[in-house]
């Protein structure tokens, strides 16, 4: 049986004058306990975070005062020559001029005649098709006139001329062999800076490969060979022919 149990004015005096000496400590503890929760740790944490924010700042500094650095020491003349370099073996874009000249100039330095070439675009409607390391290619079908030795000596100096190239298919015949190359290029990328990554140089690594690549024939838009080759690409009835978003794109020529 639940009791009752009644208050009055008299109870509440008594236990005033008893526990007195108790409350304006004990308000104080608690005023005491509420602040530091509702102030003192939010304040605490307010300082760390801005700690913090200064420690990534004065690191975003310090990156910005070390690319600066690097930026003017670093000469200009020199960097274009290497994207030049870098640009003429693997171009940005599909180079159909360059890859002509490429053929051109591997058949003046091997001593060989061509015939006949084929660029196979594919359906523009779909993806880029892409070979090696996921880097898209346009596809040359190519014919030579002579036999193993010279399509050997042929790809021995198209694998040092630029755009760089992997020949995938080869065809030898008593008197026309034929081969199939994949000429390989890649867009650049999109232009982002983050104030917040250092700018690396190029590593002794690729400073040697970059000049390993400017011996190269073709590059800069230079042919190490005595005499320039042409080509004047006619179309082929194919090629002509074709009307649809699928076909190929195709010239018929003899090289001189």
């Amino acid at each position: 049986m639940n009791k009752k149990v009644n208050i009055d004015a008299a109870t509440l005096r008594f236990l005033y004058i008893k526990y007195k000496q108790y409350l304006l400590p004990g308000g104080v503890i608690a005023a005491c306990v509420l602040l530091f929760i509702f102030v003192i740790i939010p304040q605490f944490q307010n300082l760390l975070s801005a700690q913090e924010e200064a420690k990534i700042e004065t690191n975003k500094l310090n990156v910005l005062k070390n690319n600066l650095n690097l930026l003017t020491n670093l000469d200009p003349g020199q960097l274009n020559s290497q994207l030049q370099t870098v640009s003429a073996v693997l171009p940005a874009d599909k180079d159909f001029a360059g890859i002509l000249y490429a053929v051109s100039a591997a058949a003046d330095r091997a001593g060989v005649s061509l015939g006949d070439y084929q660029f196979q675009v594919g359906d523009i409607t779909k993806p880029e098709t892409q070979g090696i390391n996921s880097l898209p290619y346009l596809q040359l079908v190519l014919s030579i006139n002579g036999g193993t030795s010279d399509v050997t000596r042929f790809m021995q100096e198209l694998y040092k001329t630029a755009p760089i190239s992997e020949v995938t298919d080869v065809e030898i015949g008593p008197a026309v062999s034929r081969i199939t190359a994949y000429f390989y290029y890649r867009p650049f990328p999109p232009l982002g800076y983050n104030d917040s990554t250092p700018i690396t140089v190029v590593s002794p690594e690729g400073l040697n490969t970059i000049s390993n690549l400017s011996s190269w024939t073709n590059v800069n838009g230079v042919s190490n060979v005595s005499n320039q080759p042409t080509a004047t690409p006619s179309p082929s009835p194919a090629s002509a022919a074709s009307a649809s978003p699928a076909a190929s794109q195709s010239a018929t020529t003899p090289f001189q």
